[in-house]
Parts: C-alpha cells; structure tokens; sequence
C-alpha cells in the first residue's frame, strides 16, 4: 500500500507539489521506498502531518506540528501545553466505511461513537498539567481528528483566544473553544493568584450527525490542572454548549 504525507495548514506557496496528497500532486510512495518533502516554511503557529494516501490519517498516521516565531512572538507567556486531540476507532478504515454504507445496518454504527485521545493516550487517562500562580500559558489545541469535533474549556479561568490555523488574530477572551476536524487554536490562560485550590479541564468529543447515547456521545474527557499536590478541587461541570 502507498503512502504520503501532508502538512495541514501550511500555504505551500511555489511548493505544491510538495503538498502531499496522493494522485493530486503526488504519487504515492511505494512500500519500502521513501521520499523527502523540502518547503519554506513562513507562517508561525499550530499545524499537524497526516497520511493523505488509503485514508491513512483516519488509521493514525498524524502528529502534531508545531512552527515557531522566528523572532519573539507578538504574545507574552511564561510557557505552553500541546494538547493533540484524535478519534481512535479499533476496526481500520475501509472496515468502518464497509458497515457504514451497509444499506442493511442500523446508523450509526457502532464504531460510529469512536474513542477520544489526548496526547496519544485515552481522553481520561492523560498526564495532570501543572500551573503556577500568576504565570500564563500558551495552551496549543490541535484536532487531528477525522470525523469528530473536540470543545475545550477550562473552568474558573478565562481563554484568551491569539491564534487560529496558524494565523495571530486580535485577542478575545472566551469560556472555550470548538474545534472541527483539523482545526486549531492557541489560547492564553493566567493561572490565578493562589495555590489554594486545583482545576479541572474540560474536553468533550462529539460530531453532530451522531445521536446522543449515553457514556457513548458525547464523550466527555476530564483532565486535571494541579496547582498544588493535596489542594482541594474546584468542582467543574462538563461543557454545557453554552459557549
């Protein structure tokens, strides 16, 4: 099976042919051969590589990428978080599209519902992430998704929205943020002024063809934001679609 590799969001400009899609602007590379993608990259912000061949990104050929300010970014913070969020299905591909286009099954399927990734690991199960008083982070949200749409929020703090599909934007503060497939978001966050209590993020999955079930959709994955080891939490409720 051939493969290729596309880098989302990037303009490509005079390097289309680099741009990755199979049969579009490639042909796919071989079992056993391999290629070399060379660009000039001149945008700075939150990008992710995928398969662009068989479907690939949908089996779990995808990372995040991420570019840099050449110089200093026209935003201020004193460190940053990568959140990577995924669907992950256990049958491939081309066994889901076979059930979903089943005139004889029921929709959705049961693969329909999915499972959600955090950092390449169950929505649930992902590391703490630790907050000092007074400092501000950059929190990098990317959807490597395929289907699924992923919302973010982070109860008792205050989003500040900077960057959007690797463009700085005027910033706006908010209580979370939605994400389609592939989409992507920097946001700002100052972590308050005491240690007294710890937090909870929020991140829930869900596409809106897909009919609620309970446990099933939305998925709904709690993180914890520590600011201090054996502080209280700050109960948070789960994203009420009230943003």
């Amino acid at each position: 099976m051939t493969t290729s590799v596309h880098a989302h969001g990037l303009f490509q400009k005079g390097t289309s042919y680099m741009d990755g899609p199979a049969s579009v602007t490639q042909c796919g590379i071989p079992p056993g051969d391999n290629s070399t993608y060379e660009y000039v990259v001149e945008q700075a912000g939150n990008f992710w590589l995928h398969g662009h061949d068989h479907h690939q990104n949908s089996d779990g050929l995808r990372t995040p990428l991420v570019v840099y300010d050449r110089g200093a970014p026209p935003v201020t913070y004193d460190e940053e978080m990568l959140f990577a969020f995924e669907d992950w299905y256990p049958e491939t591909f081309a066994e889901r599209a076979k059930i979903t286009l089943d005139p004889d099954l029921p929709f959705p399927p049961t693969h329909g519902y999915g499972w959600g990734l955090i950092n390449g690991v169950n929505g649930n199960d992902t590391r703490p992430i630790y907050f000092t008083p007074g400092c501000t982070y950059r929190l990098r949200l990317i959807n490597m998704s395929a289907t699924m749409w992923y919302q973010f929020s982070l109860p008792g703090h205050v989003l500040q929205v900077v960057e959007i599909d690797g463009e700085y934007t005027e910033p706006r503060e908010v209580d979370g943020v939605e994400m389609g497939p592939a989409q992507r978001y920097s946001v700002l966050v100052t972590a308050h002024s005491t240690n007294a209590f710890n937090y909870h993020y929020n991140a829930t999955m869900f596409a809106s063809f897909i009919p609620p079930a309970p446990g099933l959709a939305p998925r709904i994955f709690i993180g914890n934001v520590i600011y201090k080891h054996g502080a209280p939490f700050i109960r948070s409720d789960p994203y009420d679609g009230s943003f």
